[in-house]
This record gives structure tokens, C-alpha cells and sequence, in this order.
């Protein structure tokens, strides 16, 4: 996993927001999460993603945690693959609250 900070609300205005998108499309990878991960009173963003590859998807379910805890909302991505046998693969990315954190600093002080 890697942040990039790249605002994908910016796709059709922004040339290097375009370009982004144009590669991972182009390299056969889907954007999951398409609405704002950040709000604040003055701005809407969308810096916290989620791509997938995978063809082989009987269902997805995505989306975003509404949360106060932090600046940025929490995304997950959940994948079902249909076959004989149920299997179910799980992927999710949370950031880590600020209470995890205020402990860690708790802790170490």
C-alpha cells in the first residue's frame, strides 16, 4: 500500500489526475470507491483508494465508514468469487483511528 494524495474528483480538470486514472485503466485496473473520503466546510476529496483487477468477481461490496474520528473516512472492499466451493476472499483498508494512536503515543511517553 502506498498514499498518493491524489484527488480522483479532479479526474477531467486536472492533466495529472487524468493521467493517473489513464494508467491504471489502462493496465486493467477499476477504481472501487468513487465518492468523497475527506470533507471538510470547504472542500471534498477523494485520496483514499481502492483498485481492483480481478474479473473473476460474483459480487463486490465497497464503500465508506462514516467516522469522527479521524480526518479521512474509513473505505473497505469485500470480494465474493463464485465457485464450486463458497469461498470467500476479504480485503479491507481502515485507517487507524486517532485513539489507537493517542494510546501508542500514551504508551511510549
Amino acid at each position: 500500500m502506498r498514499n498518493f494524495n491524489i484527488d480522483l474528483l479532479k479526474f477531467g480538470t486536472h492533466g495529472k489526475t487524468n493521467d493517473y486514472i489513464d494508467g491504471l485503466f489502462s493496465h486493467g485496473y477499476l477504481l472501487v470507491i468513487l465518492k468523497p473520503t475527506r470533507i471538510s466546510n470547504s472542500s471534498a476529496t477523494l485520496v483514499d483508494h481502492i483498485y481492483s483487477n480481478n474479473t473473476r468477481i460474483h459480487s463486490i461490496h465497497s464503500g465508506i465508514i462514516l467516522t469522527g474520528v479521524a480526518d479521512h473516512f474509513g473505505i473497505f472492499h469485500l470480494l465474493t468469487e463464485q465457485s464450486t466451493n463458497t469461498h470467500i476472499r476479504i480485503s479491507s483498508s481502515l485507517r487507524t483511528s486517532l485513539r489507537t494512536k493517542s494510546k501508542l503515543l500514551k504508551k511510549k511517553l
